[in-house]
């Protein structure tokens, strides 16, 4: 499994590249919080929420702590993973994730 943190602002942010032909993101867990009320999801590259919308008060959590037996969402093939938040504060966290077969 691998790891990346998160720390975007407002509008669409692209967490893991597309990983090519025949793959897709698989998220298996994530924590996140923000600095501000605000509205964010996950989404793939070509716009598909996968999770959320998810409405966060300041400093309030999203945590989808996750199993290997229970993922949390995963992409399309060949979609990359990003982040869409609606409201002037940042969020932050990290998710853990895996690159698997379509």
């Amino acid at each position: 499994m691998a790891h990346t943190r998160i720390n975007v602002g407002n509008g669409t942010t692209e967490l893991i590249a597309a990983p090519g032909a025949g793959f897709k993101i698989v998220v298996y867990g994530y924590a996140i919080t923000s600095t501000i009320s605000l509205s964010t999801d996950f989404r793939d590259g070509d716009g598909t929420v996968r999770a959320g919308a998810f409405s966060m008060a300041v400093g309030g959590p999203v945590v989808y702590p996750g199993a290997s037996d229970a993922p949390a969402f995963e992409c399309g093939e060949d979609q990359a993973l990003s982040i869409n938040v609606s409201g002037l504060g940042n969020v932050r966290g990290h998710l853990t994730y895996v690159i698997g077969g379509a």
